[in-house]
């Protein structure tokens, strides 16, 4: 079972979220997949 920091640093290493601060009240928001290049264009 992992805790929240363990989880959120296994989806910040995959690029999924993105830390906004820094702390205790530190927000987290989704990133948009596109700009990673994991959908594709064509």
């Amino acid at each position: 079972m992992l805790n929240v920091r363990a989880l959120l640093k296994k989806l910040r290493a995959d690029g999924r979220v993105e830390c906004l601060g820094r702390g205790l009240n530190a927000q987290w928001q989704k990133t948009d997949r596109r700009d990673m290049g994991t959908e594709s264009g064509i």
